[in-house]
């Protein structure tokens, strides 16, 4: 015998909805988003980026866009702002064209709002070019802080970037 069981939402303490399901399965919790308003992007690059002379952090120049659910990912300053407080996923990636036995070194970077930045999920790539290499971090988020990929020259090693072999995305966790 198989019995069907009809939700359409359960109430917690003080008398708010604490789940709710609709008619075609999805649940949604009081405390928690739905899946398609959680943020979540993937950039890529176009071209190149060069770093040479006394070692210096740079932002990574991702201006291409796969995916920017709810416009938090910004293509010119190549920064994703946190909608809101949160756990949040971030990975990224990139391509060393330059033979160099130094660096490139590369981090994800959080910066709250009106606080200061800390550095996360370093990977390096040394000597052989055209490897790819990347991290990634689980960060808990406030609102409006954003996040971005760096990198640096260390040791004042020359090198470029092939920035269409480059990554950055995130997405909330919860």
């Amino acid at each position: 015998m198989t019995s069907t069981l009809k939700v359409d939402n359960i109430a917690h303490s003080g008398g708010t909805t604490g789940m709710t399901i609709d008619s075609s399965g999805s649940v949604t919790m009081a405390d928690t988003p739905t899946t398609t308003s959680r943020p979540y992007f993937y950039a890529y690059g176009n071209g190149t980026q060069s770093w040479s002379g006394t070692a210096a952090y740079a932002t990574l120049a991702l201006s291409g866009v796969y995916e920017n659910s709810g416009s938090h990912y910004n293509a010119s300053t190549y920064k994703f702002t946190c909608p809101r407080d949160g756990v949040y996923f971030f990975w990224y990636s990139f391509t060393n064209s330059t033979n160099s036995s130094t660096g490139p070194q590369g981090y994800i970077v959080y910066t709250p709002s009106g606080g200061s930045s800390s550095y996360r999920a370093s990977a390096i790539q040394y000597a052989d070019y055209y490897n790819t290499v990347g991290g990634n971090a689980v960060i808990t988020c406030a609102a409006n802080a954003t996040v971005e990929v760096k990198l640096i020259n260390l040791n004042n090693a020359s090198f470029t970037i092939d920035n269409t072999r480059c990554t950055f995305g995130g997405y909330l966790i919860g």
